[in-house]
């Protein structure tokens, strides 16, 4: 699949799904619909990006251009793992340890210690904003398991 196609079709998943969010979240309270609205904002304006990209930008195949599928299935795994996670031993724990492992996996300097090094102090430091986000400012419950 060329470029031009994979921005088409990332662009209508990212504007179909913010559509149907506004649709069903027109029935929300006014005091709870901010939040909802910004996320669908920020789909339809990137879907709108990636489908004008895809017919203005350069297009087909480069040779650097290609998809290894075994990170996509360590992908798919891990986020497997992590959504079995939540429950079992909470949702933020497992958020940090999905983070750090993910990050270090992809990471493209080697499976060093100064690149788990990174990949521990991104994952914590993005735990900790999800946990004020979600915990401290807006008081949404997040699943609970043994360890948080």
């Amino acid at each position: 699949m060329d470029k031009r196609m994979s921005d088409r079709l990332a662009g209508l998943f990212a504007i179909v799904p913010a559509i149907v969010f506004y649709w069903q979240g027109r029935q929300l309270a006014a005091e709870s619909v901010l939040f909802p609205m910004v996320l669908e904002a920020f789909l339809l304006i990137m879907g709108l990006y990636l489908l004008g990209r895809s017919f203005t930008g350069a297009g087909g195949k480069t040779d650097d251009e290609h998809l290894t599928y075994s990170r996509a299935w360590v992908m798919i795994g891990a986020t497997a793992v992590y959504l079995i996670g939540m429950d079992l031993i909470g949702f933020y724990v497992s958020t940090s340890i999905f983070l750090i492992a993910v990050s270090w996996f992809f990471n493209d300097h080697g499976y060093t210690l100064r690149s788990f090094g990174m990949s521990a102090l991104f994952g914590v430091v993005m735990t900790v904003a999800i946990y004020a986000t979600f915990s401290l400012f807006l008081q949404v419950p997040t699943p609970e398991g043994l360890l948080f």
